[in-house]
């Protein structure tokens, strides 16, 4: 089994930047990972500072947005839900 990886965005993002992502994947599960710098990922009504080194996970069946806090490199990875 294991994940079956549909896309893998490498990002650089400048400050005050955000995009809000209101289609939804019903079968995606969505993993964020920041190389440098500093973001704020809301899901739903839920805000998270994800710093560089951390990553996050979550289902991107829910609306979410990114805001760039700080000038940020990051990875996005869509994969399947197993």
């Amino acid at each position: 089994m294991g994940i079956k990886i549909i896309a893998l965005v490498w990002a650089f993002a400048e400050a005050t930047l955000f995009f809000f992502v209101s289609d939804v994947w019903l079968s995606l599960a969505e993993i964020c990972f920041v190389l440098s710098g500093h973001l704020v990922l809301t899901v739903g009504e839920q805000d998270v500072t994800v710093t560089e080194g951390m990553a996050i996970r979550f289902n991107a069946f829910h609306e979410h947005r990114f805001d760039v806090v700080e000038d940020t490199e990051f990875l996005l990875i869509h994969h399947k839900i197993v």
